[in-house]
């Protein structure tokens, strides 16, 4: 089994030691260097020019001079790598992707009740909806279960493409909807499962046409990531005014579709926000990384998606059902991230037809699905949901 060190350079300067070189190296080509590394668990970070001592035996350990017998010397690059994770990595990967999702599932469980001891919340009171929130024990505890869960997609984002993150993060789906018969006594209707069940398959899809070792992005170009999240804000904005203004007709009953698809666009911003931010912290000093951060749009996405997302999610759960509602914004927020996320950080689309298949053929079911779910409930709701509601 070869070593693997928490870092390698291979710096190839004629009396100069590097540091530690990693097994038995026969390094020619750039190609061939990365894929060696690769091969031995790592992640190359930074290649440069430098010269090495080419040799039929290679070099092991420690490089402090050329190899015995061995006069010739060939160019190639400097590597600075890293150690990935092996098979701790992977554990501690789903393992954050499972408290990522019992976090989610938990903190909407815990709001939901509390919305119903508060009076009506309304989007045009921010204020007084953060003092009602923050009198509720039950409504922090929920909160403090969504900021774990908000910690977890750090973590998972660091480690993983953005299609695989959120086909694990979307798998909590199944624990909210469980949650919310059994603790909320919500019900939903032949119709409502029979779209939430495509919803999954859509996402299933997705999930699946990514690759079983795709590259994973660490920033975003600022005009490319600008371009997809503004309009996105702007029309998840207006969809959510025209659903409030709809809502408060007298005849409407509105299901709760709208409010999760204008809230899902606002956490499919933040999603890209989260991977930016996690694909920047790699440095030991907080300044540098404050100062990296704040030159960049992602805490700025954040803060706004956070404070728009905390009054808008939180009146649409105390209207609708969460049973519905979260499962529509996480659908919309997953395919959201998923494809406008393989754009602006690079990612490439998958390259096999079926893959392409897959990606493609997930996106349009979920869309279809999200258009045909019924909008309006029926004229006699049921009397546990609408206890759970007021």
């Amino acid at each position: 089994m070869q070593p693997v060190f928490s870092e390698v350079s291979l710096r190839g300067i004629h009396g100069r030691p590097g540091r530690e070189v990693v097994g038995h190296l026969r390094l020619y080509t750039a190609r061939a260097l990365r894929g060696f590394l690769t091969a031995s668990g790592f992640e190359v970070v930074r290649l440069a020019g430098g010269a090495v001592p080419r040799c039929a035996t290679g070099w092991r350990g420690h490089w402090t001079g050329p190899c015995a017998g061995c006069r010739r010397w060939r160019t190639i690059l400097l590597v600075h790598a890293r150690g990935r994770e092996g098979r701790m990595g992977l554990r501690r990967r789903l393992v954050a992707a499972l408290l990522e999702n019992v976090a989610y599932s938990t903190g909407f469980v815990l709001e939901k009740p509390a919305h119903s001891a508060l009076p009506p919340l309304s989007t045009t009171r921010p204020a007084r909806l953060l003092r009602l929130l923050l009198g509720s024990p039950l409504w922090l505890a929920g909160s403090a279960a969504l900021a774990a869960g908000f910690a977890a997609q750090l973590v998972v984002y660091r480690t993983l493409p953005i299609a695989a993150a959120q086909g694990l993060f979307v798998s909590g789906l199944v624990l909210l909807l469980l949650l919310s018969s059994r603790v909320l006594g919500e019900r939903t209707s032949g119709r409502e499962r029979a779209g939430i069940g495509l919803i999954l398959c859509a996402l299933v899809m997705v999930v699946a046409s990514l690759r079983g070792h795709g590259d994973v992005s660490r920033t975003a170009a600022t005009g490319t990531l600008l371009a997809i999240c503004l309009p996105a804000l702007v029309a998840g904005v207006l969809l959510y005014g025209a659903t409030e203004r709809r809502a408060r007709r007298p005849e409407a009953s509105v299901t709760g579709v709208e409010y999760g698809v204008a809230v899902g666009l606002l956490y499919g911003v933040s999603s890209l926000a989260i991977k930016g931010v996690s694909g920047l912290l790699t440095t030991d000093h907080l300044g540098a990384l404050a100062l990296t951060l704040l030159r960049g749009p992602y805490p700025y996405l954040l803060l706004f998606t956070g404070a728009a997302g905390l009054v808008l999610s939180q009146t649409a759960l105390q209207r609708c059902r969460a049973s519905l509602i979260v499962p529509v914004c996480t659908t919309v927020t997953c395919v959201f991230t998923v494809v406008c996320g393989t754009v602006s950080f690079g990612e490439p689309l998958p390259h096999e037809p079926w893959r392409l298949a897959l990606r493609l053929g997930g996106t349009a079911l979920a869309v279809c699905v999200l258009l045909t779910l019924p909008r309006h409930d029926a004229a006699h709701p049921d009397p546990v949901r609408e206890g759970s509601d007021r």
